[in-house]
This record gives C-alpha cells, sequence and structure tokens, in this order.
C-alpha cells in the first residue's frame, strides 16, 4: 500500500507540471486563501485574550493545527473522497474490486494535489510565533503533537470515507459536501464554545474536537497523556467503523447501470 501511494503521489506531481502554469496558478491560489484567512485571524484574535479556557497563543494554534491536517489530508484522501462518488456512478469504482488491495484504499487514495503544500506554510506562520504556549518539556510534547496530529488525521479520514460509501446508495454527495465542509471549519475554534450537548456530538458522532482542538491542548498542556490515549482511542474506532461501513455499502453496490 506505501508502494502504490508513492507511485500515485509521483504521478500526481508529474500530472501538475505538465502543464507548470496552471500549477502555479493554483499554487498561488491556495495561497491567498489561507493567508486571508491568517490576516482576519490575527485581526479577530488580537482583540481577545482567551475564549472559552484557551489562550491568545492557543487559539492561534488551533487555527493553524486544522490547517496542518488539511494540508495533510489534501496529500492523502481528500480528493479521493471527493471524486469516489463520480467514480461510483460511473462504474470506475468496480477496478478497485479486483485488485489485491483493500477497495477501501485504493478507492479513496487516488490523487495528491501537491498545490496544498502551501497550507502547511501558513500554518507555520501562525504556529511558530506562538511557540511560547507550547509546555515543556518542549520536544516531548512536540512528539506527543506528531502523534496526535496521526491520529487526527486518521479520524478525518474514517469521517470522509464514511461520507463517500454513503454514495452507493445516495450518488451525488453536493449537500453532504457542503455540510462537511463547514464542520471542518468549525474545527477551526475551541469546542468549549459550544453547550455540553454539542460537545458530545464533536467528540463522537462527528469527532471535530480531535482536528484542532485536541492536538493544541496535547502540545500546550504540562499532563497530555490523557488527551493522548482519547485519541489512540477515537482514531482505532473511527477507522474500525468506517471500514466497516465501506464494506456494507460495497457489498449492496450492483454496477453502474444500478
Amino acid at each position: 500500500m506505501w508502494r502504490v501511494y508513492l507511485m500515485v503521489f509521483k504521478l500526481s506531481i508529474m500530472s501538475r507540471f505538465t502543464y507548470p502554469m496552471s500549477t502555479l496558478f493554483s499554487i498561488g491560489s491556495v495561497f491567498i486563501d489561507m493567508f486571508i484567512y491568517v490576516v482576519f485571524a490575527n485581526v479577530i484574535f488580537s482583540y481577545v485574550p482567551h475564549v472559552a479556557g484557551f489562550s491568545h497563543d492557543q487559539l492561534f494554534l488551533i487555527v493553524g493545527t486544522s490547517m496542518l491536517l488539511e494540508w495533510l489530508s489534501w496529500f492523502t484522501f481528500r480528493s479521493g473522497t471527493s471524486t469516489a462518488p463520480d467514480w461510483i456512478r460511473n462504474g470506475k469504482i468496480e477496478a478497485s474490486f479486483v485488485k489485491p488491495l483493500p477497495s477501501h484504499f485504493l478507492a479513496l487514495f487516488t490523487r495528491m494535489d501537491i498545490e496544498d503544500l502551501t497550507r502547511a506554510v501558513t500554518a507555520l506562520l501562525l504556529i511558530i510565533p506562538h511557540r511560547a504556549a507550547i509546555a515543556t518539556p518542549v520536544l516531548l510534547h512536540v512528539g506527543y503533537y506528531i502523534v496526535s496530529i496521526l491520529c487526527s488525521l486518521i479520524i478525518y479520514f474514517a469521517l470522509l470515507s464514511s461520507v463517500s460509501s454513503l454514495a452507493f446508495f445516495l450518488g451525488k454527495l453536493d449537500g453532504l459536501w457542503a455540510i462537511v465542509s463547514d464542520l471542518n471549519d468549525m474545527a477551526r475554534y475551541p469546542y468549549t464554545i459550544f453547550s455540553k450537548k454539542i460537545q458530545w456530538i464533536f467528540f463522537s458522532i462527528i469527532p471535530t474536537a480531535f482536528l484542532g482542538s485536541i492536538p493544541t491542548l496535547i502540545l500546550t498542556t504540562q499532563n497530555p497523556l490523557n488527551w493522548l490515549a482519547f485519541s489512540f482511542v477515537i482514531a482505532a474506532v473511527s477507522l474500525y467503523l468506517s471500514n466497516r461501513m465501506w464494506r456494507w455499502a460495497e457489498s449492496h453496490y450492483s454496477g453502474a447501470s444500478g
């Protein structure tokens, strides 16, 4: 699977630079989009010392963390999850059923958008100036943070792949993807701003709290092991359930003709 991923990544780079000007425009558009968000984040957060228990520095770290996860998702599965409904409707998904690798992987790891590397750059523009919030010892907490980012990436993959599997029954998912995009934007704000009932949803049914707030807490609190263990559990359960959901939906597929 790792070799297949590297091959797809290499082909994605080659296809992008077949048309270098188009790729440069794509990189520029993503950078401008992220830069505008950074500017507005600086304006908004400069007026508040803390929000719902999160300090000024932690607020920027949440936004930076969510951007890092967006970058990693576009470098792995994000494009595949968005195109899976089209593959299901036109029958291209059937090619992943007959190859000696999990169809879940082959159907969703199809293209990597290298222009989204700019999301990582803008994330660092937010994280590095506010590194004073990192708990000590710094290297240990950075290590915890990296592990939590990987857990969060698994959770994000599980969420999007579960949505993609609905295309076996519903066809196009345009409206649903818009909702998922809005939920992803919510990850850029502390989960504590919501009521207890809404927080429960963001920790279980739609675990967006792990796409920004929880990695930030792991990076900035002195005793983050409980949060880290919680991230492991949610990642494992989410991946298992999404895999089961995909296999169940796949078993009901009867061909592009319906």
